[in-house]
């Protein structure tokens, strides 16, 4: 039988905050097309509406599963990882770069260190926290406090 799992999916707020950043690009290339029609502004048009899906797509893949012994997270573009509750060595809240490998994770993020051969041929599994509600993060960290102290 497969236990029970908790899905946490982006913060509502992280749609909002994604819309600002094209939304005015679309409207003010949707308005100069309706006073001056030309087929650059077409394409302009287009364009911003196709970074819009982008965005709404990238926003809408940031995922955490949560299982009585897995947790796996999912974005655009890692894709799915996994690491099982036993296998972690330490969780940690970490903020900028401390080290060169850090360039390449997220600026504010949680991250899974697996205990040495455990890792599952993916390393340190970092979460973009910014993504996700503060208190899902916090449900996120509980979960692998009470599944490894217990």
């Amino acid at each position: 039988m497969e236990s029970p799992r908790i899905v946490i999916r982006a913060e509502k707020a992280q749609y909002l905050l994604t819309a600002l950043f094209w939304a005015p690009l679309l409207v003010l290339a949707f308005l100069t097309l309706l006073k001056r029609p030309s087929s650059n502004l077409k394409e302009m048009v287009f364009l911003a509406a196709a970074l819009g899906v982008f965005i709404i797509a990238w926003v809408q893949r940031f995922r955490i599963e949560l299982t009585d012994q897995t947790i796996r997270y999912r974005t655009l573009f890692t894709g799915t990882r996994e690491i099982q509750l036993a296998d972690i060595e330490s969780a940690e809240m970490q903020f900028g770069t401390t080290k060169y490998a850090d360039r390449f994770r997220p600026p504010m993020r949680l991250e899974l260190v697996p205990k040495s051969g455990k890792s599952n041929g993916y390393g340190i599994v970092s979460i973009n926290i910014k993504m996700f509600s503060r208190s899902d993060i916090q449900r996120v960290v509980e979960h692998i406090q009470s599944k490894k102290s217990g």
